[in-house]
């Protein structure tokens, strides 16, 4: 096998364990082509270049755990963060008025069973407004910066990530 034959019989390869690349469909996508060849020499040197780079990166593991778990995180957080309704967005207001609007009860709406709590939580809002809006801005920028690294590995077509299709005629 010729050195120039090597990258892309390991590209296929990539497809093939990872499930991805192209698939017999009876649709195509709108920019023409299923699935974005970084070794092909009818795209722009540089394209290939930024996917190449950016299809290396997706392959570590830590990338995508990390994004994994952003997302995890952005998902717990609303357990242990002030709810927005109750936000001030003074740094040093820390969590002022939220734990007697989240203690409050009450009548309920339909039925007598007495007191009935408003908003009925965990009682586990430990974090200030400083620190939630903090890890939402770090874990954030993780997920974009994933999401641009897969729209990178597509040769930075929009219509690709987005998997803009057109059926065939």
């Amino acid at each position: 096998v010729m050195h120039g034959d090597v990258y892309p019989a390991a590209f296929l390869l990539r497809d093939v364990v990872l499930g991805s690349g192209v698939h017999p469909t009876d649709v195509s996508r709108a920019c023409g082509a299923f699935d974005f060849n970084p070794y092909s020499d009818e795209n722009d040197p540089l394209m290939n270049r930024i996917s190449r780079i950016c299809r290396w990166l997706l392959a570590r593991e830590i990338i995508s755990n990390l994004a994994h778990f952003s997302a995890w995180i952005m998902a717990l957080l609303t357990f242990v963060e002030p709810p927005h309704w109750c936000r001030d967005y003074v740094s040093d207001s820390g969590l002022r008025g939220c734990k007697d609007v989240l203690a409050a009860q009450g009548k309920p709406a339909f039925g007598d069973e007495g007191k009935v709590q408003y908003y009925p939580n965990s009682g586990t809002v430990i974090l200030t407004v400083q620190e939630s809006l903090s890890v939402e801005y770090v874990c954030t920028g993780v997920i974009v910066m994933y999401i641009l690294l897969q729209i990178g590995s597509m040769g930075l077509s929009l219509p690709r990530y987005f998997y803009v299709f057109r059926i065939q005629e």
